[in-house]
C-alpha cells in the first residue's frame, strides 16, 4: 500500500511539472532583444526619414512572470527642439512605416503643448497647405507594447 501511494504521488508530481512547464503561455526566447528596437520611418515621395523615438512600453511573459520595460521621455514638443525638420511643399503626402504593422494613431501638437488627433488613411496623411513648422506624434501599438515617435516638418 505504501508503495502504491509513493508511486501515485511520483506520477502526479511528474504530471504537474509537465503541465506547468508545458502550459506557460507565451514563451520568450531569452536571446531576443528586450525591449525590442522598433525604428519608425516617414516616406516622402521616394525618400525615407527616420522618426525620433520618445516614450515606449514593452511587456514580455516568461512562465508566470511578466517583464516590463518603460521609458518616460520628453514630450514631442521638447523632442522636436532637437530634430531637424523635413522641408516639404504644402499638402504633401507622408506615409508612416513601422515594422510588424502596429495600430497607429497620429496627433498634431501645438506650441502650447496641446494635441489634436489627425486622420490616417492607409498609414498616410497630408501636411497642411499653410506654410509653417508642424510637430506630429505617431503612437504605434502592438499586442505587447507601444512606442511614441516624433516627426517635424517645415511646410515651405
Amino acid at each position: 500500500m505504501k508503495l502504491l501511494i509513493k508511486y501515485t504521488s511520483s506520477i502526479l508530481l511528474s504530471i504537474l511539472v509537465l503541465v506547468i512547464t508545458g502550459c506557460s503561455g507565451d514563451k520568450v526566447n531569452m536571446d531576443e532583444e528586450f525591449p525590442p528596437s522598433m525604428p519608425g520611418f516617414i516616406m516622402v515621395d521616394d525618400t525615407e526619414y527616420e522618426m525620433a523615438q520618445g516614450n515606449y512600453r514593452w511587456e514580455k511573459k516568461e512562465g508566470f512572470s511578466t517583464h516590463v520595460a518603460r521609458t518616460d521621455a520628453a514630450s514631442p514638443n521638447q523632442i522636436a527642439e532637437n530634430v531637424e525638420a523635413i522641408k516639404i511643399p504644402p499638402n504633401t503626402k507622408l506615409t508612416i512605416i513601422v515594422e510588424e504593422k502596429p495600430a497607429l494613431t497620429l496627433y498634431q501638437w501645438n506650441e502650447d503643448g496641446g494635441k489634436k488627433a489627425m486622420t490616417l488613411t492607409d498609414h498616410s496623411f497630408s501636411v497642411p497647405t499653410e506654410e509653417g513648422r508642424y510637430i506630429y506624434e505617431v503612437l504605434a501599438e502592438w499586442k505587447n507594447g507601444e512606442v511614441s515617435y516624433t516627426i517635424v516638418v517645415e511646410v515651405e
